[in-house]
């Protein structure tokens, strides 16, 4: 690596590195669905298009941890 490889490297990690500070860790889940069935399935959701955040996008169900939830785990 010559000189301005390594500035540059060490410039795209700082940026970085700032970037990461600035974001706050989300508790959140998603649900895995495991069945007796023969024949095995995937379950996803589909966001609504008037999310702001994500709209439209296939993804698996969950979300962020409500104030109220008593645990982490439901069976």
């Amino acid at each position: 690596m010559n000189g301005m490889e390594e500035h540059l490297l060490t410039q795209k990690l700082q940026q970085r590195l700032r970037f990461s500070t600035r974001i706050q860790e989300a508790q959140a889940a998603v649900l895995i669905a495991i069945t007796n069935e023969n024949d095995p399935k995937v379950l996803l959701t589909r966001r609504s298009i008037h999310m702001n955040n994500h709209a439209g996008e296939v993804s698996f169900p969950g979300g962020k941890r409500d104030p109220s939830d008593t645990s982490n785990i439901v069976v």
